[in-house]
């Protein structure tokens, strides 16, 4: 790792954008490589090393699951977990970017109703001072 610090990679799919190589201490060895991506408005570990590091938390998927239109005409409106999924695969492989493709169960937190799983994502967010409305309220 000491080795890539401070450096930075071509992004896979969006040409001309460069993402920085970053230290991050939930990433260790015993977890595979030592280098994963980082999706800042996808966890909450992502998140930290974002906000540590003053990069932007954009979400490119909407409440429904789908690529919103920040993520490219080849994303948008394809359900990340299904025919997204596929896509990108596709956009990797016509970049030469895929150096290995295998099936995997990812361990993603599911619904205890519809037994389907949850994309964790950023939402903006507002908050009310209750203080001022308080004496109106009673």
């Amino acid at each position: 790792g000491v080795d890539l610090a401070d450096g930075s990679c071509a992004h896979p799919t969006i040409p001309g954008r460069v993402s920085p190589l970053l230290p991050a201490n939930h990433v260790t060895m015993a977890k595979g490589t030592g280098l994963v991506h980082t999706a800042p408005a996808h966890g909450m570990e992502d998140y930290s090393v974002a906000s540590h590091h003053q990069l932007p938390t954009d979400c490119l998927v909407d409440e429904g699951g789908f690529f919103t239109e920040a993520a490219g005409p080849e994303l948008q409106n394809k359900n990340v977990l299904e025919e997204g999924n596929e896509a990108v695969i596709r956009m990797l492989q016509a970049g030469g970017s895929l150096l290995k493709e295998e099936k995997y169960v990812h361990s993603y937190p599911y619904d205890w109703r519809t037994k389907k799983p949850m994309i964790i994502r950023a939402s903006k967010q507002w908050f009310v001072n209750t203080a001022n409305v308080k004496a109106t309220a009673q």
